[in-house]
């Protein structure tokens, strides 16, 4: 994932160095922080958004998020396109860690029940995740991940 600029839920627009900023500000706060990722494909692209959620229990919470857009062909399969969400979740978490103290969780898009079309990939994902040291989070309660989709639906 490039530095690409970052807005949070409210509209406003952040550099890098302003987003992990604000991160710093709400962990010394006492916010707790999870990022997730979420696809759409479109005729010829996929949008991609990554989000990352500050939240702190009977205080609120914070969304920034980084949308963009790639070549669909680049994704030809649904695994493909989620081990590109998982891997750009792990890549934003990396770059928090020198930022927040807490513990970082990614939020996964995956499903376990039979209904659910991701659910056979579940386990490879939550592997991946947990072999980079996240704790991992998975449907129905991937709060993260929930955020991303309703923006990259917009």
């Amino acid at each position: 994932m490039t530095k690409k600029g970052f807005r949070d839920f409210s509209g406003n627009d952040y550099t890098f160095d302003e987003f992990l900023e604000t991160c710093k500000k709400l962990d010394s706060l006492g916010y707790k922080f999870s990022v997730g990722t979420d696809s759409q494909v479109r005729k010829q692209s996929v949008d991609v958004v990554t989000c990352i959620c500050a939240h702190a229990y009977g205080i609120g919470s914070k969304v920034f998020y980084q949308k963009h857009s790639l070549d669909a062909r680049d994704f030809p399969t649904l695994r493909s396109r989620l081990l590109h969400e998982t891997y750009s979740s792990i890549e934003m978490a990396i770059q928090l860690e020198g930022v927040v103290k807490g513990k970082l969780g990614v939020h996964l898009d995956v499903g376990k029940t039979k209904r659910s079309s991701s659910n056979k990939y579940c386990s490879e994902l939550e592997i991946i995740v947990r072999s980079q040291g996240y704790e991992c989070t998975t449907k129905p309660d991937s709060f993260a991940t929930a955020c991303a989709d309703k923006k990259v639906r917009d």
